[in-house]
């Protein structure tokens, strides 16, 4: 199995490092997400030598890069991000493309700023709002006081008091939370799983989440974890395995100056669609890059 570093830049200004997988069937992503993988990409590579494919991040680019990708069909949530403006621009063109689910991601604006944007995009899409655990319960229920219980798709973690959750008062989803527990809570509102795969470990690691999911009812939404299009469609193929047909939150692959796919991806239209082969950037843009 060939393996090499890349680095590639993203709109932010940030570089997104990680590792790609070479074998005679497929092509794999290994892109550890600091602050949210367990493991770094030095750890990664330390594992790889030794042969040792249990970190999740690895563990979903090794059976990525041992499954050839096919054909892919795949319904897309818009990624509404960063400034107030930068995200009603992006609401715009998304509604102007078809877009019909969006996640708004409000962690890093003041509440004065959160509101009013939400108030305006949930008349314009099935709206996911990623609160990204930036409140305790009792500001959470504050926050969404206004708005009815059925306003949004979900809530993505409301808040970063987890023992409460079962007093929350919307529809809302866990992802964070995931990596803190090994069964699911009987929480009342609880609505969606994200699944990440290179959070979780690839298909070995979202399947128990998965099963789960089935067990309680609950919906199953596969996201990206700020991975290159060839994460970004082996993502895609994991919801087509586990048959999941809820809009995939990959729109992350915006923010992405370069790829290492040579045709990047289509996200013009609300449904990412993919034919074989996949094609390589030639040459790959290797690590270190400054």
């Amino acid at each position: 199995m060939k393996h090499h570093l890349y680095a590639l830049p993203l709109h932010t200004g940030e570089i997104r490092k990680g590792l790609l997988l070479q074998t005679a069937i497929g092509v794999g992503e290994v892109a550890p997400l600091p602050g949210r993988s367990k493991e770094t990409l030095d750890e990664v590579l330390v594992a790889l030598e030794k042969k040792q494919v249990t970190l999740p991040s690895l563990l979903f680019g090794v059976e990525s890069a041992l499954t050839p990708l096919p054909a892919l069909s795949a319904p897309l949530a818009a990624f509404l991000s960063g400034s107030p403006s930068a995200i009603l621009e992006r609401a715009e063109s998304a509604k102007a493309a078809g877009y019909t689910h969006a996640k708004l991601k409000i962690s890093h604006l003041q509440p004065q700023e959160a509101k009013p944007l939400i108030q305006t995009l949930k008349e314009q899409f099935r709206l996911r709002v990623d609160c990204n655990r930036i409140f305790s319960l009792n500001e959470a229920l504050d926050f969404f006081s206004s708005f009815a219980e059925d306003a949004f798709d979900f809530i993505e973690e409301p808040t970063h008091e987890i023992s409460h959750l079962s007093a929350f008062s919307h529809p809302f989803a866990l992802d964070e939370t995931l990596l803190e527990c090994s069964e699911i809570p009987d929480y009342p509102k609880l609505t969606a799983l994200i699944l990440k795969p290179t959070i979780l470990g690839g298909e070995s690691g979202c399947a128990p989440w998965v099963k789960r999911a089935r067990a309680k009812n609950l919906r199953t939404v596969f996201g990206s974890a700020f991975e290159s299009g060839v994460g970004i469609l082996h993502i895609a193929r994991l919801a087509e395995v586990f048959q999941s047909k809820e809009p995939l939150g990959l729109d992350t692959y915006r923010l992405f100056k370069q790829d290492l796919l040579a045709r990047p991806l289509d996200f013009s239209s609300p449904i990412l669609t993919f034919t074989p082969p996949l094609i390589l950037h030639d040459p790959l843009p290797f690590y270190p890059a400054q």
